[in-house]
């Protein structure tokens, strides 16, 4: 009987590294890798933010988790490990996850990272601070509620993928 794929996820705040760290995973492992970016809906889908009319790009429904979900059910059915990464992992409740990891990146940060970025949308000047922070302030709240998270610094990305392969590599201990 082969054994259960172990499904990853890697969550934290917009331009935490998330990806980096997945990047510099995938240069050492062949693990199946998620990107909860590709699975945002169409823009007519995205929910707007009241009052602007903009895209809301940091809410849950602007996800098709049930096309994301398909995807890492086929992946996990074909790799012994499936890293699925995402800002918005922790706030589902029907995730089932063997590791949990929460890039903890400071605020200033990810700004600054963020306001290197170029986006096919233009965001609202005050865009970073009044959604997507707040959305890695519920994000981290609801990462603390699990029982598998560990929060990783969000400074070194070599270090953050030396902890996953470590904590995913290194077999439980039972008691």
């Amino acid at each position: 009987m082969a054994a259960r794929p172990l499904v990853v996820a890697i969550g934290g705040p917009s331009c935490s590294g998330k990806t980096s760290v997945c990047a510099q995973l995938a240069s050492l492992r062949s693990w199946a890798f998620i990107h909860q970016d590709d699975f945002y809906k169409p823009i007519e889908q995205i929910p707007t933010i009241p009052g602007s009319g903009a895209a809301d790009w940091d809410c849950p429904e602007g996800i098709d988790w049930v096309r994301m979900d398909q995807e890492m059910k086929l992946k996990s059915s074909e790799h012994c490990v499936c890293v699925v990464e995402g800002h918005m992992l922790s706030l589902r409740r029907d995730f089932q996850t063997t590791h949990f990891f929460y890039i903890d990146a400071p605020k200033e940060a990810c700004a600054q990272r963020r306001a290197t970025r170029s986006y096919d949308y233009e965001e609202p000047v005050d865009y970073f601070e009044t959604t997507v922070w707040p959305c890695a302030q519920r994000t981290r709240s609801a990462a603390a509620a699990l029982s598998n998270c560990v929060f990783l610094d969000g400074v070194s990305i070599s270090d953050m993928a030396s902890a996953i392969l470590s904590a995913v590599e290194t077999p439980s201990q039972s008691k």
